[in-house]
C-alpha cells in the first residue's frame, strides 16, 4: 500500500509527545525537553545523542509521509509505567471493491511478525473500522556507551494494537499502529488506537482547512 496525498482531520491526545513536528526549531526544543523528562537519571553526556536519534527518526517519519508519531510515558499506580508509541499514517488501499480490509490489516501485522489475538470491526467517522490486538517479539538494540547486562539481546515481548479506518469502497485509509512495552497494557493501548482511528478523518485533495496536509 502506498501513501497518498490528502488532508487529515486528526484526533490525538493533546498532552502526548509528538515527534512529527513540521518546524525543526520547535522539534529541537521539544526533543531536548523530552529526553530530560523521560531519562532524568540517564548520563547527561548521552542526552544530546538521544535527542539526535529522535531528530533522525522525525526526518524518516516525515519522508515516509507519517501524519503523527506520539509517545506516551506516564506512571501508573501499582503497575508498570505506560510506555507507548503510536504511529498514524494515510495509506492507499488496493483498488478492489470487494477487498477484505480485515484481511488486509491482519496481513500487514503478520508480515511484521505479530501474533494476532483478537480482531473486530467498529464504526468510525469515515464509516468502516477494523481493529486488532496482537503481541510481537523484538530484540532490543544496545545503546553505545551503556553497560552490557545479562538480559541484553534477549527477546522482548511487546503488546501491539492496530486500527484501519476507511470509507466503504474508498481508496484512502487511516492506519493507526501502537506498541507498548508491558503486554498487560495492550487493551488500554488498543482503546486509544481505536479512538484515534474512529474520530479522525481523511479528506482527499489538498484543501484549505484545519486538517493536516499530508
Amino acid at each position: 500500500m502506498t501513501q497518498p496525498a490528502g488532508v487529515v482531520d486528526l484526533c490525538v491526545p493533546a498532552d502526548w509527545a509528538e515527534l512529527v513536528l513540521p518546524d525543526a526549531h520547535e522539534a529541537e526544543h521539544a526533543f531536548a525537553e523530552l529526553v530530560r523528562r523521560t531519562w532524568p537519571r540517564g548520563p547527561e553526556a548521552l542526552w544530546s545523542s538521544a535527542a539526535s536519534v529522535l531528530h533522525a527518526w522525525r526526518r524518516a517519519l516525515m519522508r515516509r509521509g507519517a501524519v503523527s508519531f506520539g509517545l506516551v510515558s506516564v506512571p501508573r499506580p501499582d503497575a508498570p509505567r505506560a510506555e507507548w508509541q503510536v504511529l498514524t499514517s494515510v495509506v492507499r488501499l488496493p483498488a478492489d471493491p470487494d477487498i477484505d480490509v480485515t484481511a488486509v490489516l491482519a496481513r500487514m501485522c503478520e508480515d511484521q511478525g505479530a501474533h494476532i489475538l483478537h480482531v473486530e470491526r467498529f464504526d468510525t467517522a469515515m464509516g468502516l473500522g477494523v481493529g486488532l490486538v496482537a503481541t510481537r517479539e523484538i530484540r532490543p538494540a544496545r545503546l553505545p556507551g551503556m553497560p552490557v547486562t545479562a538480559s541484553d539481546g534477549q527477546p522482548i515481548r511487546m503488546g501491539m494494537a492496530a486500527a484501519l479506518a476507511c470509507e466503504p469502497g474508498g481508496r484512502d485509509g487511516l492506519l493507526v499502529v501502537g506498541v507498548c512495552f508491558a503486554v498487560e497494557q495492550t487493551a488500554d493501548l488498543a482503546a486509544l488506537v481505536a479512538v484515534i482511528a474512529g474520530r479522525s478523518r481523511v479528506r482527499p485533495g489538498p484543501q484549505k482547512g484545519s486538517g493536516i496536509d499530508t
